[in-house]
C-alpha cells in the first residue's frame, strides 16, 4: 500500500524510481505549462527549474504552493524565499512537503491492520550568478529527508543529499536557453544500505513572439537503469491578455511515457495540463503572481494553487 500510494505522487515515465518528490512540479505555472520552464523565469519558484535563474530576483521574492494531489488525502506544501545579492546574483531557501497521512493497512490474510502514512521532504539552498546575457550559473543543495509510519510505535526514516547545477543564456532578443543536471550524486540513506537517484539532463528553450505570446520546449534525458537513457519532451504556451490587472492563459503538452515501451507505441503519448493566473499589485504596493493549474492523469484531476510577491 505504501509503495502503491507513493507511485500516485508522480506517475510517470520515472514514477518508480527513487526520487519521485524530486521530480514533480511545484508551482501552479511550471505545471499548466508541463514542466517546461527551464529556460523561463518563474517568479518565486525560479530556483526549482532552474537554479541559474534565481540572479534574476530583483528584492525580496516569496513564493508559496498548495497541492491537493488527487487522492484527497495526498498533499503538498511548498515555501521559497529568494532576494538579489548586488549587483548580480541572487540566492534562495525552499521547503517542500510531499505528506499522505492516513493510508488503510492491510496484511496479507486481507485483515485491516493500523493506518500508515508516508511523508518526503527537502530542503534545498539556492544560489546564482548572473556573468552577462550571455550566461548564468546556478546551484542547488537539497538535504532529503523521508518517513514511514508503520505503527504508532514503528517509524522508518531516511535522510540524503543532492546537488543540481543549471545554466542560463539569452543569445538572441527574446530567445532564451537553459540547461539544467538534476540530481548530482543524489542518493537516500537507508541504515546500511543506499538508494541512488537518477540524474536527469533537461535543456530547453524559450521564445516570445511578441508581448503576448510565449513559446517552450524542454527535453529530458534521464538514467534510470544503469547507464540507459531514457527521454521524453515538453511543450508549453503562455498568452498574455493585456488589461489593468493582466491575465495569462496557459496550455501544455507533455509525454507521459517512453517514446517506445516494450517496443510497442503507447496510444497516450502525451498528456495535456493547463491554467490560468493573474498579476496585480497589492495595497501595499507589492506585485503578486496567483496561479491555478489542473491536471489530469488515469484516476482523475488535481487542483493546483500558487502565490507569489514581490516585496
Amino acid at each position: 500500500m505504501i509503495i502503491l500510494f507513493i507511485s500516485l505522487l508522480s506517475a510517470d515515465y520515472a514514477g518508480g524510481y527513487t526520487g519521485s518528490a524530486l521530480r514533480l512540479g511545484v508551482s501552479a505555472r511550471d505545471i499548466s505549462l508541463s514542466g517546461s520552464m527551464v529556460s523561463v523565469y518563474n517568479q518565486g519558484f525560479s530556483s526549482f527549474s532552474n537554479p541559474a535563474l534565481i540572479s534574476k530576483t530583483d528584492g525580496i521574492i516569496i513564493g508559496s504552493s498548495l497541492f491537493s494531489l488527487v487522492a484527497n488525502n495526498v498533499n503538498m506544501q511548498v515555501l521559497s524565499i529568494a532576494r538579489d545579492l548586488p549587483p548580480n546574483a541572487g540566492a534562495g531557501l525552499s521547503v517542500v512537503h510531499i505528506g499522505v497521512p492516513s493510508i488503510i493497512g492491510i496484511d496479507q490474510n486481507e485483515q485491516l491492520t493500523q493506518n500508515l502514512s508516508f511523508h518526503d521532504s527537502y530542503v534545498m539552498m539556492s544560489f546564482g550568478i548572473n556573468f552577462s546575457r550571455y550566461l548564468s550559473i546556478g546551484v542547488n543543495t537539497k538535504a532529503l529527508f523521508q518517513r514511514f509510519s508503520i505503527s504508532d510505535n514503528e517509524t522508518l526514516s531516511s535522510d540524503g543529499i543532492s546537488f543540481d547545477i543549471g545554466l542560463f543564456s539569452s543569445p538572441v532578443e527574446n530567445l532564451n536557453i537553459g540547461i539544467k543536471i538534476n540530481n548530482i550524486s543524489g542518493k537516500y540513506k537507508w541504515e546500511e544500505s543506499e538508494n541512488s537517484i537518477p540524474a536527469q539532463l533537461i535543456s530547453g528553450v524559450s521564445y516570445s513572439l511578441n508581448e503576448s505570446l510565449l513559446l517552450l520546449l524542454q527535453h529530458e534525458l534521464i538514467d534510470i537503469n544503469q547507464g540507459y537513457l531514457s527521454h521524453r519532451s515538453s511543450f508549453g504556451a503562455e498568452y498574455r491578455i493585456d488589461r489593468s490587472t493582466p491575465i495569462f492563459i496557459r496550455f501544455g503538452l507533455k509525454q507521459t511515457q517512453w517514446a517506445i515501451m516494450n517496443d510497442e507505441l503507447e496510444d497516450n503519448l502525451f498528456k495535456a495540463t493547463g491554467g490560468f493566473g493573474i498579476k496585480f499589485e497589492s495595497f501595499n504596493k507589492s506585485i503578486i503572481n496567483l496561479d491555478y493549474a489542473i491536471e489530469f492523469n488515469q484516476i482523475g484531476a488535481s487542483n493546483l494553487i500558487s502565490i507569489s510577491a514581490k516585496l
